[in-house]
């Protein structure tokens, strides 16, 4: 069996239509990069029209527990972790020769894990969803076995699904003591319940009296950042008052959990993240978002489409009367 070194994985992902077999029209998810554990190296890929990881392996041992795994995930024809795979000769190794080796592709229902998304979910709501979690692991009879922060996705609705699933074995249990340590995880790290993450009694002192030459404007902080004004538009800075986002906007709005809408000098607007990541690109008539569900409804030539909090399209686009919009 072949397996994969990082640089052979790197020109896979850079080249899928050259050096992938039936991922060639799959594409790297934007801004995604390699990681790597003991038995496998992996990127975020987007491959006809949803988000997959794709697993190499770069130890023997890596197929032995992707086997393993698939076997039991096999039988989960309800479930979506059913859809875990082993792609056969997948990755082009050596373009001379023609060798190759299997690959892992796995769907990834949010780009979101567990560990980025905790601080701005409510505790109550997050202690639910791992119930639901341990009541799912035990409907399928299995246990992950390597459950953690990190390998655990949020989706828009706040449910969690485990990823990463090399180490499944079958019978419910194996999670026991981990779930345990995840529900005191969600309660350390979540908000209280009915909290919330603004700070709206925070006001921003820096652009004000040192900064105050700087800018022509600047409000108060909203979860660590200052939405200032200068003469090339609105930005944002955080508290010790560094550029998190240039001035580039006609008009933006505050953070709320994690996202801020934006509108350009062209009248398109967008949203962005706390780093100023493009989530939805300024390409639209109307950006509304909805903090208390991650929901973003978008607006283009009188027609709506909903958005997720990845900033993926999830509907088709339709007449406002035509839509469940409730903002």
């Amino acid at each position: 069996m072949n397996i994969c070194t990082i640089v052979e994985f790197r020109g896979a992902v850079d080249e899928p239509c050259r050096r992938l077999r039936q991922l060639a029209d799959a594409c790297r998810a934007d801004q995604s990069g390699l990681c790597r554990s003991t038995l496998f190296a992996e990127c975020r890929m987007v491959w006809r029209g949803s988000q997959w990881l794709l697993h190499a392996p770069i130890a023997l041992r890596s197929m032995e527990y992707a086997e393993r795994a698939a076997m039991r995930l096999r039988s989960l024809v309800s479930d979506p972790l059913g859809s875990y795979r082993i792609l056969r000769d997948e990755i082009v190794v050596d373009a001379a020769t023609g060798a190759a080796c299997d690959a892992v592709v796995e769907p990834l229902p949010a780009a979101q894990t567990l560990s980025q998304a905790v601080a701005g979910m409510d505790s109550r709501r997050l202690l639910d969803s791992v119930e639901r979690l341990r009541r799912r692991l035990q409907r399928l009879d299995i246990s992950h076995n390597n459950l953690s922060p990190d390998n655990i996705v949020v989706d828009a609705f706040g449910e969690l699904h485990p990823i990463r699933l090399h180490y499944v074995t079958a019978g419910f249990g194996g999670d026991c003591e981990t779930l345990t340590r995840l529900e005191s995880y969600v309660a350390e790290h979540a908000l209280d319940a009915g909290g919330c993450l603004h700070d709206t009694s925070a006001v921003y002192r820096a652009g004000r009296d040192a900064g105050a030459a700087e800018y022509s404007w600047a409000g108060n902080m909203f979860e660590d950042r200052v939405r200032v004004r200068t003469g090339s538009g609105y930005g944002f800075v955080d508290g010790d008052n560094r550029e998190v986002v240039a001035p580039r906007y006609f008009w933006a709005d505050d953070f709320r959990e994690g996202r801020a809408a934006v509108q350009d000098f062209d009248s398109h607007m967008g949203l962005i993240d706390k780093n100023g990541r493009e989530v939805i690109a300024p390409l639209y008539d109307i950006v509304e978002y909805d903090a208390d569900t991650g929901i973003s409804w978008v607006c283009l030539d009188s027609l709506w489409a909903k958005f997720d909090y990845a900033g993926k399209r999830t509907s088709e686009w339709l007449p406002r009367e035509d839509c469940d919009i409730e903002l």
